[in-house]
Order: structure tokens, then sequence, then C-alpha cells
């Protein structure tokens, strides 16, 4: 009987350290997976920010992109101004030298 006792005495122990080690494995993978959870959480936290502001930027690069497109119309217009001016003074010029009269200013 004695031999008895200690062979169940001996079965239920290392039963009930399988038990307890599956348990505190499980506690662990628990506690790991909460942990894995926060951190997932706090990445997408960060790439939603990185995505708003990825979003914005491309926003003000679309603007900054018009606003590059009237100055570069506004400035093909002073250029053909500016042209159309110079052709005017040659003319001006011109007269001045071909008759050499000089002309009656308005503004003198």
């Amino acid at each position: 009987m004695n031999i008895e006792f200690n062979q169940i005495l001996t079965f239920v122990s290392v039963v009930a350290a399988v038990y307890f080690a599956f348990k505190s494995n499980s506690r662990a993978n628990n506690d790991e997976v909460s942990k894995k959870a926060q951190v997932d959480a706090i990445l997408s936290q960060k790439l939603d920010s990185i995505s708003d502001d990825t979003k914005e930027i491309r926003k003000e690069i679309t603007d900054v992109k018009v606003k590059v497109n009237d100055l570069s119309e506004r400035v093909v217009m002073v250029e053909q101004s500016t042209k159309s001016a110079h052709h005017r003074l040659d003319r001006y010029e011109e007269e001045e030298i071909y008759h050499g009269k000089p002309r009656k200013r308005w503004w003198v």
C-alpha cells in the first residue's frame, strides 16, 4: 500500500505540475497578447497620424501647384506686355533718330 500511495502521490504531483505549468504559460501568453495589442494600437494610431499628415501635405502641394500655374500665366502676360512696351520704345527712338527733331513730351 505504501508503494501504491507513493505512485498515486507522484502521479497527482505530476498532473498538478503539468496543470499549473499550462496555466502559467496561458497567463504569460495572455499578458504577451495584451502587451502586443497595446503596441499594435499605438502603431496603428501613429500610422493614422502619418496618413493624415501625408494627405494634408498632398493637399498643400496641390495648392502650391495651382498657385505656381497662376503665377506662370501672369509672368507670360507680363513678358508679353514688356515685349510690346520695348517695341513701342524702339519705334519711338527710331522716329527721333530718323527725323532728327526731338518730340515734345507731354510730361515736360
